[in-house]
């Protein structure tokens, strides 16, 4: 049985990438202490992309819970900004250390590199 948010995720259109199953996700997430509001979004190279869920190109809506605070410095930052501004408060900065400062200040819930 999927728990709230990934039933919610579920409900909203929301599909695992090929060749995974929840049970592999749970285990991956209690390996490498990734967010349980986060899913796979990618996979390829034996690596996984965790992400908000995407679907349609637009972000679900965890109706369970709000993110505080996202820092994102990527080349992708401004587009990541605008695709889950609504749903998160955002911090963009322009080096790493100034990431890693703004992280100890703030506390956010993901910090995007």
């Amino acid at each position: 049985m999927r728990n709230e948010i990934e039933q919610g995720y579920i409900d909203q259109g929301y599909k695992l990438p090929a060749g995974l199953t929840w049970e592999r996700v749970d285990a991956l997430r209690e390996r490498w202490g990734v967010n349980p509001l986060l899913v796979p979004e990618a996979v390829g190279g034996g690596c996984i992309g965790w992400s908000v869920p995407f679907v349609d190109g637009k972000p679900i809506v965890n109706r369970l819970h709000s993110w505080r605070k996202v820092q994102a410095k990527t080349e992708l930052s401004e587009k990541i900004n605008r695709a889950i501004g609504d749903f998160a408060e955002t911090y963009l900065v322009g080096t790493f250390e100034e990431a890693v400062l703004l992280a100890t200040q703030v506390r956010p819930d993901v910090v995007l590199m």
